[in-house]
């Protein structure tokens, strides 16, 4: 029987020697043991799973292959569920030699503390088991705890023959990163119930199951919805809330019921435009079924991405009411497909590629959305605490985060990005902090890096960027470093690159970016009141090690620095930054004839052109989806867009009408994917 590899009876009578006193002692005794007692007392129960911990616990006499012998047929397959970038030992494995590198990249990537069966449906040599596992992650020793679903199929000799494992990934992927998962409530993944109802009738169970899905995922859901019990425990994918705010337990009697299990069927329906979501296999037994569903060829409207995904859900049926649906998904490769599909030029590509322009939608429940195919930028000001949106033609399309009732920081927007969540990240050198702003509906979320909170080394924020590991890469003027915070918590990691700290220069470093090359860019200048040309740079970091490596000299004030897609880099250089502060209550431009200029760089060593934009502040440069280089002019308040070869070919002005927008320092581009905001008359934005 296939069940044997879960509970194998005379296995687990001598490996628990208190259940033969106890009058435990036929098969179905012991199996009724391990279901009621067994699995959560973490009894071991079957020589195939205590072997396996053995084996990734270092603590077996035997070799891999010796095992995989024993219980694998010649020609298996085991597939892992998996990104083998975040999850070395994801994959598929055939054969003794395959499967025992399996095992192998397993014991080398993490420490198994426990791998505990918690139930299983059996049909045929077929066997769906829901499993706990506890780790630690080897390289980093941080702690992760998960559901895994596993199907197992066994050929006439016992023997295994394949094996598909579907698992909450991101959990496990925190930990090898270095993350500190979100802490998961072990009850969370007990199983539910504690036994199955034998009595009831398993094929309506199963009906119940694939009706359950079908509806919900269909263009009517209540029919899926009405199945629900009033009590319904609901769970989908615990230990994911960094990204999935609706993952966790939900009670159908609590008011986040609807917020939380609707909010994860909305990965497949809400969110997802045109899916095909279809059941794949169930398993039933009594009152409880697994429903295996697969989603292919869906689009997340959020992001443009495709999702293909598999998703095992175990559900429990009383009186034919569902009460209870625990599902269980690739969240990791949940969180990439609900990353935009590209985003801002700042930065470089992470282990999730996020191409250069950043792919938006806005989908507040406020907002008609008809179809619009006109990309627009939002340009930042450092006089207020807005963004506006204008269109390429110039025409003010309102702000994009100031609705009614929403609570802004009053204290100037420098450099902008967008975060590994999709989320509008802004640094404010007043508050020594980054702020964050919902993706979707532009709402000020609050301080991502908080200048106040102890330990934050921020002095001074002027640029930032989401590095190639999806961390936060921030110049810190004050302090002369580039300072690095976890991309997923604001939690600062530690100084990434400094400055000369011993010739009493405060330097001030301005905006940052990774080139192709992966190195970091900073932009560097000379202290406040140093007249002299000539005297900035930009500095290249190694992306790894943050050494030194190459200065580009022989800049007047390193404003903006931006990587084309084409791999160009453009720097601004504004002479009119360099001042007089003689007085200090009126500090003047050395030289305010001096005009501003366009450096372009194929490499740090090689300069392959230049052009100017006008005397006055060369301030923020951004390369448009339209190609032109777009540069904002804070004194003049206008933002021009350039070609390639100078010339300017559209100029936005932004008067201090326009809600105070009289110093924009920047652009950051978006594509509403095809939608683009429309307001309800009540709400309407303010236009100019």
């Amino acid at each position: 029987m296939v069940s044997e590899f879960i509970v194998e009876p005379q296995f687990y009578q001598q490996n628990n020697p208190d259940l033969l006193p106890a009058g435990i002692d036929t098969p179905e005794e012991l199996l009724t043991h391990w279901q009621l007692f067994g699995r959560f007392e973490e009894r071991a129960s079957s020589p195939y799973y205590e072997g396996l911990l053995e084996l990734v616990q270092n603590r077996s006499i035997r070799e891999p292959i010796d095992f995989v012998r024993e219980f694998f047929s010649a020609n298996a397959t085991i597939n892992i569920e998996g990104d083998p970038k975040r999850l070395p030992f994801a994959g598929e494995f055939v054969g003794f030699e395959e499967i025992a590198r399996y095992i192998e990249q397993l014991e080398g990537t993490i420490f198994l503390e426990d791998l505990q069966p918690l139930e299983f449906i059996e049909e045929g040599n077929k066997l769906a088991l829901r499993l706990r596992e506890e780790g630690t992650a080897e390289n980093t020793g941080e702690d992760y705890l998960r559901d895994v679903v596993q199907i197992i199929t066994t050929d006439t000799n016992g023997l295994i023959t394949s094996i598909e494992s579907f698992s909450n990934t991101y959990p496990v992927n925190e930990a090898i990163a270095g993350l500190t998962p979100t802490p998961v409530d072990p009850q969370d993944l007990v199983g539910v119930p504690l036994s199955i109802d034998g009595t009831v009738n398993s094929e309506e169970t199963r009906q119940i199951g694939i009706n359950f899905w079908e509806g919900i995922t269909s263009a009517n859901p209540n029919s899926g919805f009405d199945l629900l019990a009033n009590d319904v425990v609901w769970s989908f994918a615990s230990g994911s809330g960094d990204f999935l705010p609706y993952s966790g337990v939900f009670n159908g009697s609590d008011p986040t019921f609807q917020s939380g299990a609707q909010g994860s069927i909305g990965i497949l329906a809400g969110i997802v435009s045109s899916s095909n979501i279809t059941v794949d296999e169930t398993f039933a037994t009594g009152n409880r079924v697994l429903v295996k569903l697969i989603e292919k060829d869906s689009i997340i409207r959020g992001s443009g991405n495709p999702l293909n995904i598999d998703l095992l859900s175990w559900i429990t049926v009383e009186n034919g009411e569902i009460t209870a649906v625990e599902t269980v998904a690739d969240t990791n490769l949940v969180v990439q497909g609900l990353r935009p599909e590209t985003r801002a030029t700042q930065g470089s590509p992470g282990l999730y590629p996020l191409p250069t322009e950043a792919r938006r939608v806005f989908d507040n429940p406020n907002f008609l959305v008809p179809s619009n195919v006109d990309p627009n930028g939002v340009f930042g000001s450092d006089e207020g605490d807005s963004f506006a949106i204008f269109d390429f033609n110039g025409n003010f399309l309102g702000f994009w985060n100031q609705f009614p009732g929403t609570d802004n920081p009053q204290d100037g927007i420098g450099d902008t990005t967008f975060g590994v969540n999709g989320n509008l990240l802004a640094t404010s050198p007043n508050n020594d902090a980054i702020l964050e702003y919902d993706g979707l509906t532009g709402q000020f979320v609050g301080a991502f890096v908080d200048g106040s909170a102890e330990g934050n080394e921020l002095d001074v924020p002027v640029g930032v960027t989401l590095g190639p590991d999806n961390d936060l890469y921030v110049s810190s003027s004050g302090t002369e470093q580039v300072l690095k915070y976890d991309g997923l918590t604001g939690q600062f990691i530690g100084v990434f690159a400094e400055g000369d700290q011993t010739d009493n220069i405060q330097e001030r470093f301005t905006e940052v970016g990774f080139g192709p090359d992966g190195n970091l860019y900073v932009g560097v200048n000379p202290e406040l009141g140093d007249p002299t040309f000539g005297q900035a740079e930009v500095r290249v970091y190694s992306g790894v090690t943050g050494k030194l490596i190459h200065r580009i000299t022989g800049l007047d004030f390193a404003a903006s620095l931006e990587f084309a897609p084409n791999g160009l880099l453009y720097v601004s250089d504004d002479p009119s930054s360099v001042l007089d502060v003689s007085d200090p209550n009126n500090p003047i431009p050395v030289d305010p004839a001096k005009s501003g200029r366009i450096l372009v760089y194929e490499t740090p060593e090689e300069l392959v052109g230049q052009f100017s934009v006008g005397v006055g502040n060369a301030g923020n440069v951004a390369i448009g989806p339209d190609n032109l280089i777009y540069v904002s002019n804070p004194g003049a308040g206008t933002v021009t867009g350039y070609n390639e070869t100078g010339t300017p070919l559209q100029t936005i002005e932004i008067p201090a009408t326009t809600g105070g927008l009289g110093r924009p320092t920047g652009a950051i581009f978006f594509t509403p994917n095809l939608l683009s905001p429309i307001l309800q008359e009540s709400e309407a934005l303010p236009v100019g």
